[in-house]
């Protein structure tokens, strides 16, 4: 079973391909993590966990200004 933020980071994830530094930014804007009482470097892990049990996947994201992303 998913925790609570797990399952609010899916569907973070669900309404729009977003890299991991974005989700962390909009939990910090919309205090997100202080409702969830979850670290930064919690996300980060969750993420990777997550996909590593295949809830998600990266694909990298190509930018002509910046280096390529995982989204």
């Amino acid at each position: 079973m998913l925790s609570a933020a797990n399952m609010f980071l899916l569907g973070v994830i669900e309404a729009k391909p977003v890299n991991p530094y974005e989700i962390v930014s909009q939990f910090e804007y919309n205090r997100f993590k202080d409702i969830l009482n979850i670290s930064s470097s919690t996300v980060y892990a969750n993420i990777r966990a997550m996909n590593r049990k295949r809830y998600i996947e990266f694909v990298l994201k190509d930018s002509e200004s910046a280096p390529s992303k995982k989204v």
